[in-house]
């Protein structure tokens, strides 16, 4: 079996099917990333500086085996991408210059489909979920200027680049973050965020993803900066700061919820909605058996942050859990993947470590639905110590990699 990868960085994108491509990039003077760990959680922090330069081991070509394309874009940083399961279907959320959607064939050429232009608006948060297996993708746009209300939008392949919907938040709701919106396998469920930055509250609506009508909603006076959808739609999972809330989309409920430590990270949903998976300076997994949600895992280790990039196969029987250990300067990260089934046993572990004044901060990771591959990206080491983004097997034996000049943002 073919499993689709697709990668989002500054400034390009990729998608591969089974092993590795690379493709050239240019470097900006725009702002360089930082991360910052404090007390309180993981911060992501910009600075006037060039972004990095192409790296001694680009050749300007593809190389590896199992390359579909590679696209490479001059202006703009991919912070969020997404490919369907069943449909031929790719999509980029394009950021920073040249704000757009870019739509794509997964098994094509790299030319694209079709784009939405979102430039005049000014947006600083261009996001896209999609569906796996009808043609539908959802594009969340916030903090457009001059100011005005986030919105969703929705598209598929025979309407091309006309929105066959669009979905306007209440006018406080200006904001959005690049992992604020989430389509239901099926597409018939669209959630996203809408964010009130002045006032620190957040809108979460569930809309019909045939038409964009919306069918409920659910207002927090919290920052909640991160939606995951289970397959059927019936359920979700907020991050909501440190907290995992798991609500029924149906009446908005909350089902469960639990703390971890510290701010920053992103927590997951497996696809039956029955597992949830948090992080931050610990890692926590609750699992509903019989309507009762237990927590089933609870454990951290010194200096290391596991809030970016956990991962879930489908039934929620593997977790694949990556960290950076923030005191060697963010350049040693460890992965592990654990068998949740098995009572939590860690069955495999391996680490990378290199040097220079680059931070290796992980960007996300994703696992193939049975559980036996993990992808991995993150912003890579000046010294080129591992490939920026790795693909391992149950066992962390390495197979497949993309070495990238610049710095990758986003993975599915």
């Amino acid at each position: 079996m073919n499993h689709p990868l697709f990668i989002g960085i500054a400034p390009l994108a990729a998608i591969v099917l089974g092993a590795a491509v690379t493709a050239t990039a240019r470097a900006q003077d725009q702002t360089t990333q930082f991360a910052r760990v404090d007390g309180a959680g993981l911060h992501i922090e910009s600075v006037p500086a060039p972004c990095r330069s192409p790296s001694p081991f680009w050749n300007g070509q593809p190389r590896g085996q199992g390359i579909v394309w590679h696209v490479t874009d001059a202006a703009s940083i991919v912070n969020s991408v997404c490919v369907s399961d069943s449909t031929d279907e790719a999509w980029l959320a394009n950021n920073l210059n040249f704000q757009r959607l870019t739509a794509l064939a997964t098994d094509g050429s790299g030319v694209p489909v079709f784009e939405y232009n979102v430039q005049a608006d000014r947006p600083s948060t261009v996001a896209v979920a999609c569906a796996e297996d009808v043609s539908l993708g959802a594009m969340l746009v916030g903090g457009t200027m001059p100011a005005a209300p986030a919105t969703v939008r929705g598209f598929d392949r025979p309407h091309g680049s006309t929105p066959i919907w669009t979905y306007t938040f209440d006018l406080a709701f200006q904001s959005a973050d690049y992992r604020g919106v989430d389509v239901s396998r099926n597409g018939s469920v669209v959630a996203a965020i809408g964010r009130d930055a002045v006032q620190n509250k957040s809108l979460i609506v569930i809309l019909d993803g045939a038409s964009g009508a919306e069918l409920r909603r659910l207002q927090i006076d919290l920052y909640v900066g991160a939606v995951e959808l289970s397959d059927d739609g019936s359920r979700a999972v907020l991050t909501q700061g440190a907290t995992a809330r798991v609500i029924r989309t149906s009446d908005m409920n909350t089902l469960t919820q639990f703390d971890v430590s510290g701010t920053g990270g992103y927590h997951r949903i497996s696809h039956d909605g029955r597992v949830v998976a948090a992080g931050g300076f610990n890692y926590i997994v609750s699992k509903e058996t019989g309507g009762v949600w237990s927590p089933i895992l609870n454990r951290s280790e010194p200096n290391n942050w596991f809030g970016a990039g956990l991962a879930l196969s489908a039934n929620g029987d593997t977790l694949f859990v990556p960290s950076f250990n923030y005191a060697t300067g963010y350049l040693t990260l460890t992965y592990r993947v654990i068998d949740l089934a098995g009572g939590g046993t860690e069955i495999a572990r391996t680490t990378t470590s290199g040097t220079g004044t680059l931070q290796d901060t992980i960007q996300g990771s994703e696992a193939t639905a049975d559980g036996t591959r993990f992808v991995v990206a993150s912003w890579g080491t000046a010294d080129h110590a591992h490939p920026e983004v790795q693909v391992f097997d149950r066992a962390l034996t390495l197979r497949g990699s993309i070495s990238f000049p610049g710095s990758p943002f986003s993975v599915d």
